[in-house]
C-alpha cells in the first residue's frame, strides 16, 4: 500500500510487502527429512523453502547523497531487512512464525525511522510495525503468509504466493541482469563512488522472484490529507477528515498532497454507503490511479466515533505491484538471498572521502507523449524552445541583463554541474559560476539535508527551466541565483522573480 506521505526512501508498503512475501521462523535446518519431504513440495514452495531455510529473504533500503561522496548517519543510509528464515518446512511442522530484522550494511550509518501500516478491523484500528511478526503455511501448491499486527496474535493482512523462479549471481555485481538492476540502480552506486566497481558476487548468491494476491479484502487506515499542513501519525489515532459529521452530510471532499495541490476529489456519487463488518463506509466505484497506488486500491471512508475516517480497501485477490528504483511498476517480487546482500555490503564504500562522481549525463527516460506535445527534447520531451513557445516568450526577450531568481527547498543535489550539463545538451549559453551567470546561496548554514526533506532533481529541474525560458546573456550584474533556504514553504517552490 503506497501511503500518501512516505517516510523513508523504501516506503513502508515495499518494505511490508518483503515481510509478507517470503518466509517463517528463524534459525535454519538442513535435515534428511527435510530433504525428504522436499519431493512432497511443489516447484514454488521448494525453491520458497531453498531461501527461507537459509537465513530468509532479504531486501535493500538505500539513501545516497546525490553525486555520491561521504555518507552520513542520520541523512543516508544502507540496509538490508530480513525475513527471519525458517527452521522448518511448513509442510511437515505446520505453519511457521517469523519475525523480520533489519540490519546496517554500514555500521557508522544508523537506520531510518519506518512507518507503520494502520489496518480497520471492523470498528479498531491496530497498528503493524514493519519488523511485526508473521505466519507461514502452504495451500495447494502455493505459499501463505498471515502478517500480524504488533500484538502478536492479530491477523491483519493476508497473502497468497506463486510463480516462484530463483536466478544464481556470478561474476561482476555491477553486471548483474537488468530486472535486478531496475530495482537495485547498481550502476549509479558505482558512478557516485559509493560502491566498488570491482566487487564479485560470492558463491551462492541468487535472487527469486515471485508474484503476489491478496487474500481477503484489506482495509488501511489512513490519515486523512483534506487540510494542511496534514497531521501525521503513527499510533491508533489517525487524522480524522472531519469531526462530528456522518458521511450523508461529509461529501464533496478533496484531498491535497504536501505541496498544498490537490490531488484526488470524491463525490458521494463516485462510491455507495453500506455497513461493512459493523461500520459505515462509503467505497469507491472506481479503483484509484495507478500513480496513487499501484496495486489496485479502492478510496473508503468511514464513520467512527461520531468523526469521518479517509482509508483503503484492496479487494481479495488483487495482485500486488511492485514499484521499482527506475520508475517501473511490475507484477513481480524480487528478494536476495543472503550471500548477495553479504556480496553488497563487501562492495559498499563506507567511508568514501572523495567527493563522488558530480559529472552530470544526459538520461534517456521512457516516456508517452500522452497529450501529443510533440516536444523536440530526450523521447519528446520538452525542450528549450518547447517551452518558450508553449509560454508564448516574445521573440527577442531572453532574460538579458535581468536577474531570476528561484526561492527553493534544501536539496543535495548538484545544481550548477546538472544545468551545465543542461545548457552543452541544448546549446544553450552556459551558465556557471565562474562566468558569473550563477549564484546558489545556501541559507542553511551548511547543515546538512535529511533524506525525508530533500528535494533532490526539483531544484535542477526548477533551474533548468528558468535558463531555457531566459538564457540570457547575463553577466555579475544579472544573474541566475538559487534561494536555498531549509525552511521554505512548499507554497514557494518555483517561483520566479525577474529583478531589474
Amino acid at each position: 500500500m503506497k501511503l500518501p506521505n512516505g517516510l523513508t526512501y523504501v516506503t513502508a508498503t515495499a518494505l511490508a510487502v518483503l515481510l509478507s512475501a517470503c518466509g517463517g521462523g528463524g534459525g535454519s535446518s538442513t535435515s534428511a527429512g527435510n530433504s525428504q519431504q522436499a519431493q512432497a513440495l511443489s516447484a514454488d514452495q521448494q525453491i520458497f523453502e531453498h531461501e527461507e531455510l537459509n537465513g530468509g529473504t532479504y531486501a535493500l533500503g538505500v539513501s545516497l547523497p546525490f553525486g555520491g561522496g561521504n555518507l552520513v548517519s542520520g541523512v543516508n543510509y544502507f540496509y538490508s531487512t530480513s525475513t527471519g528464515g525458517i527452521s522448518a518446512s511448513p509442510s511437515a511442522a505446520g505453519s511457521q512464525v517469523e519475525t523480520s530484522q533489519a540490519t546496517s550494511l554500514d555500521s557508522a550509518l544508523a537506520l531510518p525511522a519506518f512507518a507503520t501500516t494502520r489496518y480497520l478491523l471492523g470498528s479498531k484500528v491496530v497498528v503493524r510495525s514493519a519488523t511485526a511478526r508473521r505466519a507461514v503455511s502452504y495451500v495447494g501448491s502455493s505459499v501463505r503468509t498471515d502478517s500480524y499486527a504488533d500484538d502478536g496474535s492479530t491477523v491483519v493482512q493476508s497473502s497468497l504466493f506463486s510463480n516462484f523462479s530463483e536466478t544464481p549471481l556470478s561474476g561482476m555485481i555491477d553486471n548483474a541482469p537488468e530486472e535486478l538492476q531496475a530495482n537495485y540502480q547498481i550502476d549509479d552506486w558505482v558512478s557516485a563512488n559509493n560502491f566498488s566497481a570491482n566487487a564479485q558476487w560470492l558463491s551462492g548468491a541468487a535472487y527469486t522472484k515471485r508474484q503476489g494476491a491478496l487474500a481477503g479484502d484489506t482495509y488501511f487506515a489512513l490519515d486523512c490529507t483534506n487540510s494542511l499542513p496534514a497531521k501525521i501519525t503513527t499510533s491508533t489515532a489517525t487524522t480524522p477528515c472531519q469531526t462530528q459529521v456522518n458521511l450523508d452530510g461529509f461529501f464533496p471532499v478533496t484531498l491535497k498532497n504536501s505541496n498544498f495541490h490537490p490531488y484526488e476529489t470524491d463525490f458521494s456519487a463516485d462510491g455507495a454507503i453500506s455497513v461493512i463488518n459493523g461500520v459505515r463506509m462509503w467505497v469507491a466505484n472506481a479503483p484509484l490511479p495507478a500513480a496513487q497506488n499501484g496495486t489496485t486500491s479502492y478510496r473508503i471512508y468511514y464513520e467512527l466515533n461520531g468523526n469521518v475516517y479517509m482509508g483503503a480497501l484492496e479487494k481479495d485477490g488483487t495482485p500486488y505491484k511492485y514499484p521499482q528504483r527506475d520508475g517501473s511498476v511490475v507484477a513481480y517480487y524480487i528478494g536476495l538471498n543472503q550471500a548477495a546482500v553479504n556480496s553488497i555490503q563487501q562492495g559498499l564504500i563506507t567511508g568514501a572521502t572523495v567527493p563522488g562522481s558530480q559529472a552530470g549525463s544526459v538520461a534517456e527516460v521512457g516516456t508517452v507523449d500522452l497529450f501529443g506535445i510533440g516536444g523536440h527534447g530526450v523521447n519528446g520531451a520538452l525542450a528549450p524552445a518547447d517551452l518558450q513557445a508553449h509560454y508564448g516568450n516574445p521573440v527577442g526577450l531572453n532574460g538579458g541583463g535581468q536577474t531570476i531568481a528561484l526561492i527553493e527547498a534544501p536539496s543535495s543535489g548538484n545544481v550548477e554541474d546538472d544545468l551545465a550539463v543542461y545548457s552543452q545538451y541544448f546549446n544553450l549559453p552556459p551558465c556557471t559560476a565562474a562566468n558569473g551567470c550563477f549564484q546558489h546561496l545556501d541559507l542553511s548554514n551548511g547543515a546538512l539535508v535529511a533524506a525525508s526533506a530533500d528535494w533532490g532533481a526539483e531544484v535542477e529541474l526548477d533551474t533548468q527551466m528558468a535558463h531555457a525560458m531566459a538564457p540570457g546573456p547575463r553577466s555579475l550584474s544579472s544573474r541566475l541565483k538559487v534561494q536555498a533556504s531549509p525552511t521554505c514553504s512548499p507554497q514557494l517552490i518555483m517561483l520566479p522573480y525577474f529583478l531589474a
